[in-house]
C-alpha cells in the first residue's frame, strides 16, 4: 500500500511540475504579448506625433515666422487697446485662409500670445482675447520664458490638445509666441486607422476642472470605470460597451485601479463574449511637468493567444497522461520484479544488479556462444570471441579458472545442474564479480549435448558489501571506544535498549548483556526516581511535538549505588513505534564544578557572572541583590546581557562606542584597566560605577567581576572638579584646556565641524577695579560667566585665560558661522545691566583651528585679532 502511495505522489509531483512548466509559458506568453502590444501603440503613437509635428513646424517655418509677420508685430507689446485691435485685425486677415487650410494638415488650432503671456489672437474663438494664460498654458509660459520651442499635450481653456509652441522674435526684440495644435480626436482617429481597435481617451478630472471655462465643461462627461477620470465628448460621445466590458471583466480590479493611481502604462487580457482582448492603457503626459494628465485606451482583439494556450492545455493533458502511462507502467514493472523475486533469490539479485548475461556451450560441436549482455560484461566485441570453451576460460579470474573448470567438469560426470560465484578479468584488465548458474540439457540417450548458463554481474553488491563490512568495522570500534554510551532504545516506561555499546560499563557498572533488551535490569530502572517523571513528560513531549534535537541533564544510580549526572543528547526517529537515539555524557564532575563555583561565587561581594558577552549562564547572589531579581530566569525575561544596562554616558564604556555586531567583552579587554568603567542602577534608582576584571573560564565562557568604586569615583571627581575650575568663576581654567584641547580637536575630525577659539577680553576692566574695588571687579567676572553660559550651548566651553581674560571653545561649520557666534555673545554682554556697574562692553577676537596646525598658533591667530579688535575701538568682533 506505501509503494502505491509512493507512486501516487510521484505521479502527481510529476503532474505538478509539468502543469507549472506548462502554465510558466503560457504566462511568458502573455506577458510578451502584452508587451510587444504596448510597444506597438508606443510606436504608432510616436510616429503620429512625429508626423503632425513635422506638419506644424512647415507651417511655423514657411508661413508664421516670416519678417512680414514680426513686422506686423513688432510694436504689439506696447500697443495701446486700440492699436492691438488694428494689428489684430491686419494678422486674422494674414492667416484666416491658413487656418481654413491647416485642416488638411490636421491641425487644429492657430494661436497668438504676447511675451507676458496673454492671449492676443485666437482662430478658433478670435473675439475671446485678452485672458493671461500664465497659470493656465505652461507651454505658453515656458517659450516666453525661455524662447525656446516646446510640444506636448496640455489642457488649454477651450481645447486639449497636442500643442506645439513657438518663438517669435526678431534679432532685437522678443515678440511673443504662437501656437498650432492638434486635438486627442485626430489622434485617437489616426490610431484607430492604424491599429484596427476599439480606442478610448480619458483624462484626470482635477486637470480640466482646474484649466478649463466653466462655460466650455459640457464637453465633457464623467468616466464610468475610474472615478477621478472624465470623457471628452467629442470623443467619446456615448460609453464604448466593448471597452466598458472588457475593464468591468477584468478580475483583478484592485490592480487595475493601483496602476491607474500610479500613473503607470499597463495591459492586461479580458474576455468580451468568445473573443479575448488585450487593452492597453498609455499614459499621456503633461509637456512640461511630465506628469500623466490622461490615458488612451486601446482593446483589440487577440485571439490567437486562446489558440496557443489550447495547445498548451492539450499538450500538458498529453504529458499528464504519458507521466500517468508511464508511472503505471514502472508500478506494473517493478511489481511483476517482486513476484519474481519471491519465487527465485537468484532473479531478485538479478533485478538489483540489471545486468544478466547467459551463454550456450554445443559441447558435439565444440561452439560456445555468448549473449550480447555478456559481451558487454566482458568488454569484447562478437569478432574478438573465438567462441571455445577455452577461450571462455581465458577470461575467468586465474585465482577461480581452475575452480570453475574443475565444479564444471564434475557436473558434466554427476549431470546435475550448479550455481557458482567467481571473478572474471575484462578485455580491459578490471576484475568484476559474476554469479553463475549451468543447467544441463540430454539426448534421446541421456547424454549431456549442450550446456547452458547464465552470469550476473554482481561486482557493485560485491563491492558496496565489502564497503559496508568495512564500515561497520569502523563504526563498532569507533562507538566503542568513544567515552559516552551511545544508544538506541524504544520510547517505554523501562526504555528498553535495543543497542548500546561498550562504554555503558563504565558509566553504570552495568554490562551490554545486563542492560541490552532488559535481560537483567533496564535503563529506565537506572533513572533516580526523582528525575524519572521528567524525564518521562520530556521525551513524550519530543515525541508528540515531533522535536528532532533533545538535550536533558538527569540523574542516573550506578550499580554501584553511586549517584551521578549524565546528559542525554538524543533524537527521535519517528515511525510506527518512536525509537530514541542519543549520546549519554557523565557530567557529574561538570556539575560538581559548577556547584562549587557558585558557592565561591557567592561569597564574593563583587557582582560576578558568568556570559559569553551576549548570555548570562548563571550570576551570584551579589547581582540578584542588585539588581532586584529572584532568580537569573527573571531577569532573561527582560535582559539578555548585562551590558543592556550600561549608561549611555561617554565618560564610561557602553555599547554605543562599538559596532553593532562586536562582542563588547573582546572590546574592553582591549582596553587599559583605567578605562574598564561601566555606570549601572541599582534596584533602588541608585547610580553606582564599576570596574570590570575578566577571567576565562571554558570554551566561549568568561567570568566577569564587577567592583563598586563610587566612592573613590565621586571623590575623585570631586578633585578633577577642583583642579579643572577656575575658584573665583567656576569656568574651566587653563589646566581644563591642557588636558582636553586635544580630545576636543579629535572631536571634529571626519566631521563637518571646525574647532573655534576666541579670545573674550572686558574693555576697561581695570577702570573697574580702580573705581569700584576689586570685591566689584570679581563680582562683575563671576557675571560675566553666568552671562555668557547662560546664552551658550552645553558642549561650547569657557575658560577663564588670565585677569579679564577668557578663552571661548565653540564647534562651527565656518568662519562666518563663528563670526555669527562670537557677535551674539558681543552684543548679549553688551545689553546686559551689570550689578553695581550697570553696562560694560567686550572685545573678542577669533579663529579656526586648522588641520594639523598647533593649537598655541591657533590662539596666537586668536590673540593677534583681540589685539586689532581693541587697536580700533573695542566692542567689536574680528577673526582672523
Amino acid at each position: 500500500m506505501r509503494k502505491k502511495i509512493n507512486y501516487c505522489i510521484v505521479f502527481v509531483i510529476s503532474s505538478l511540475i509539468f502543469t507549472y512548466f506548462i502554465f510558466s509559458l503560457i504566462e511568458n506568453q502573455k506577458k510578451e504579448h502584452l508587451s510587444n502590444e504596448e510597444e506597438v501603440i508606443r510606436v504608432t503613437y510616436n510616429n503620429l506625433i512625429e508626423s503632425f509635428k513635422i506638419h506644424s513646424s512647415i507651417v511655423y517655418s514657411n508661413s508664421i515666422n516670416t519678417p512680414e509677420v514680426k513686422e506686423i508685430l513688432l510694436d504689439v507689446n506696447e500697443a495701446t487697446d486700440e492699436k492691438k485691435s488694428i494689428i489684430r485685425e491686419k494678422l486674422y486677415k494674414k492667416f484666416k485662409d491658413l487656418y481654413i487650410n491647416m485642416s488638411g494638415f490636421k491641425l487644429k488650432q492657430l494661436h497668438f500670445h504676447l511675451k507676458n503671456n496673454e492671449s492676443f489672437l485666437r482662430f478658433h474663438r478670435p473675439q475671446k482675447y485678452g485672458d493671461n494664460l500664465t497659470d493656465i498654458r505652461e507651454t505658453v509660459n515656458y517659450v516666453n520664458r525661455y524662447h525656446k520651442p516646446i510640444s506636448g499635450f496640455e489642457e488649454g481653456r477651450i481645447f486639449n490638445g497636442y500643442r506645439f509652441v513657438y518663438p517669435l522674435s526678431t534679432q532685437t526684440q522678443y515678440l511673443g509666441s504662437v501656437e498650432t495644435s492638434i486635438s486627442m480626436q485626430t489622434i485617437i482617429n489616426a490610431l484607430k486607422q492604424n491599429t484596427a481597435s476599439n480606442i478610448d481617451f480619458i483624462i484626470k478630472k482635477d486637470v480640466v476642472d482646474k484649466k478649463v471655462m466653466k462655460s466650455e465643461k459640457k464637453n465633457y462627461r464623467q468616466c464610468l470605470y475610474f472615478d477621478e477620470y472624465y470623457h471628452e465628448k467629442s470623443i467619446s460621445p456615448k460609453l464604448d460597451p466593448l471597452i466598458y466590458k472588457l475593464i468591468t471583466n477584468y478580475q483583478d480590479q484592485e490592480n487595475l485601479h493601483n496602476k491607474i493611481n500610479n500613473n503607470e502604462n499597463f495591459s492586461f487580457f479580458s474576455k468580451a463574449g468568445d473573443n479575448y482582448y488585450i487593452t492597453t492603457f498609455f499614459a499621456v503626459k503633461h509637456a512640461i511637468s511630465n506628469d500623466v494628465v490622461a490615458y488612451i485606451s486601446v482593446s483589440t482583439q487577440h485571439n490567437e493567444l486562446l489558440k496557443s494556450q489550447t495547445e498548451y492545455l492539450i499538450f500538458l493533458a498529453v504529458l499528464i497522461f504519458l507521466c500517468f502511462v508511464t508511472t503505471l507502467f514502472i508500478y506494473k514493472i517493478n511489481k511483476d520484479k517482486e513476484v519474481l523475486i519471491q519465487k527465485d533469490e537468484l532473479l531478485k539479485e538479478v533485478q538489483k544488479i540489471g545486468r544478466l548475461g547467459y551463454w550456450e556451450f554445443d559441447i558435439s560441436n565444440n561452439y560456445f556462444m555468448l549473449s550480447d549482455q555478456t559481451y558487454i560484461l566482458f568488454g569484447l566485441s562478437k569478432k574478438e570471441f573465438n567462441n571455445t570453451y577455452k577461450n571462455f576460460l581465458d577470461f575467468v579470474h586465474p585465482e577461480d579458472r581452475h575452480r570453475v573448470d574443475s565444479i564444471y567438469t564434475q557436473s558434466l560426470q554427476s549431470k546435475k545442474t550448479f550455481n557458482i560465484k567467481c571473478k572474471i578479468i575484462t578485455k580491459m584488465g578490471k576484475t568484476r564479480y559474476v554469479e553463475g548458474i549451468c543447467h544441463h540439457i540430454f539426448d534421446d540417450d541421456g547424454n549431456i549435448h549442450k550446456s547452458l548458463g547464465t552470469l550476473h554481474d554482481i561486482t557493485t553488491i560485491k563491492l558496496y558489501q565489502q564497503r559496508m563490512e568495512r564500515s561497520k568495522e569502523q563504526f563498532e570500534s569507533l562507538v566503542s571506544n568513544m567515552s559516552n554510551i551511545v544508544y538506541r532504545s524504544q520510547n517505554n516506561d523501562l526504555f528498553t535498549m535495543l543497542y548500546i555499546n561498550e562504554y555503558v560499563v563504565e558509566i553504570t557498572g552495568y554490562t551490554v548483556k545486563e542492560l541490552k533488551y532488559n535481560k537483567k535490569v533496564s535503563y529506565g530502572s537506572l533513572i533516580h526516581p526523582e528525575d524519572f517523571k521528567r524525564v518521562k513528560k520530556f521525551i513524550d513531549n519530543a515525541v508528540k511535538h515531533k522535536i528532532k534535537h533533545n538535550v536533558i541533564e538527569y540523574r542516573i544510580i550506578r550499580k554501584d549505588n553511586q549517584i551521578i549526572w549524565v546528559n542525554d543528547a538524543f533524537e527521535i526517529i519517528i515511525k510506527e513505534n518512536p525509537i530514541i537515539e542519543g549520546v549519554i555524557s557523565d557530567i557529574t564532575a561538570q556539575k560538581e564544578s559548577y556547584n562549587k563555583l557558585q558557592k565561591f561565587i557567592d561569597t564574593q561581594k563583587n557582582i560576578v557572572i558568568l556570559t559569553n558577552g551576549k548570555q548570562i549562564d548563571f550570576a551570584n547572589k551579589q547581582f540578584f541583590d542588585f539588581f532586584g531579581y529572584p532568580d537569573l530566569k527573571s531577569f532573561q525575561k527582560e535582559y539578555n546581557c548585562i551590558c543592556e544596562l550600561f549608561h549611555h554616558d561617554d565618560e564610561f564604556f557602553h555599547l554605543g562606542k562599538i559596532d553593532e555586531d562586536e562582542n563588547w567583552i573582546n572590546f574592553i579587554g582591549t582596553l587599559p584597566k583605567v578605562n574598564r568603567i561601566v555606570k549601572i542602577t541599582n534596584k533602588d534608582n541608585e547610580d553606582c560605577v564599576f570596574t570590570i576584571t575578566i577571567n576565562s573560564f571554558e570554551k566561549d565562557l568568561l567570568i566577569l567581576s564587577f567592583t563598586d568604586i563610587s566612592e573613590s569615583y565621586k571623590e575623585q571627581n570631586q578633585l578633577k572638579q577642583k583642579v579643572t575650575h577656575d575658584k573665583l568663576t567656576s569656568a574651566y581654567n587653563r589646566e581644563y584646556f591642557e588636558q582636553s584641547y586635544q580630545k576636543l580637536i579629535l572631536e571634529t575630525v571626519n566631521t563637518n565641524y571646525s574647532l573655534g577659539l576666541a579670545m573674550i577680553d572686558i574693555d576697561f576692566f581695570k577702570q573697574v577695579n580702580d573705581t569700584y574695588g576689586h570685591d566689584v571687579g570679581d563680582s562683575v567676572l563671576i557675571e560675566l560667566v553666568q552671562e555668557v553660559n547662560s546664552f551658550s550651548r552645553d558642549e561650547d566651553i569657557l575658560i577663564r585665560w588670565g585677569g579679564e581674560e577668557f578663552l571661548f571653545v565653540i564647534k562651527v561649520k565656518s568662519k562666518e558661522d563663528l563670526i555669527k557666534s562670537l557677535e551674539h555673545i558681543q552684543q548679549n554682554v553688551g545689553k546686559h545691566t551689570f550689578k553695581h556697574i550697570g553696562k560694560l562692553t567686550c572685545s573678542i577676537g577669533g579663529a579656526c583651528y586648522m588641520n594639523n596646525e598647533d593649537i598655541y598658533a591657533t590662539l596666537k591667530r586668536a590673540d593677534i585679532a583681540l589685539y586689532e579688535a581693541k587697536a580700533t575701538g573695542r566692542n567689536k568682533v574680528i577673526v582672523h
